[in-house]
C-alpha cells in the first residue's frame, strides 16, 4: 500500500469486496527488515521512525478511502517480501487477498514479481489490479 497507485487501483475492490461480504477490510504493507549487522549505518531510531511512519500512512489511508460502514483494520509487519507477506495471509487465512501489481517486466519473468509470488502461493484467492495501459 506504500505507493499511491496501488490504493487507487486496488482499494477500491477491496473495499466492494468487503462490503459485498461485510466482513472487515485489513490493510496491510511490509516493510524490508534491515538487519543492523548488513546494514550497520542505520539508525534503530530511523527504522522506528520508519515503522510509525507506514502505520500513520495506512492509517490515513484508512480514513481516507474506506467507508465508515466497513470496519477497516491496518498492520505493518517488517520481514522479507514475498515470504514474510504470503506466511502472514496463510496465517491469517482472509478470504481475499487483493493487491495492485506494477506493469511487467521481462526481469519478472526470470527473477518473478511479489504478486506472481503471491498468487503462486497464498491459500486463498487472489486478485491483482493492474493499471490499464495507456496508448499515446
Amino acid at each position: 500500500m506504500a505507493q499511491p497507485h496501488a490504493i487507487e487501483l486496488a482499494l477500491p475492490y477491496a473495499v466492494q469486496w468487503a462490503k459485498v461480504r461485510e466482513v472487515p477490510l485489513r490493510l496491510l504493507t511490509v516493510l524490508p527488515d534491515i538487519n543492523a549487522g548488513m546494514y550497520p549505518y542505520v539508525a534503530v531510531e530511523a527504522g522506528k521512525e520508519s515503522l510509525q511512519a507506514a502505520k500513520d500512512r495506512l492509517e490515513a489511508v484508512a480514513q481516507q478511502y474506506v467507508p465508515s460502514d466497513i470496519q477497516s483494520l491496518t498492520s505493518v509487519l517488517v520481514g522479507r517480501m514475498p515470504r514474510y507477506l504470503i506466511d502472514e495471509i496463510n496465517k491469517t487465512r482472509p478470504d481475499m487477498v487483493v493487491m495492485a501489481a506494477h506493469d511487467p517486466r521481462l526481469s519478472d519473468v526470470f527473477l518473478g514479481s511479489i504478486a506472481g509470488s503471491i498468487v503462486g502461493h497464498a491459500r486463498c484467492p487472489v486478485l491483482v489490479v493492474r493499471a490499464p495501459e495507456s496508448h499515446g
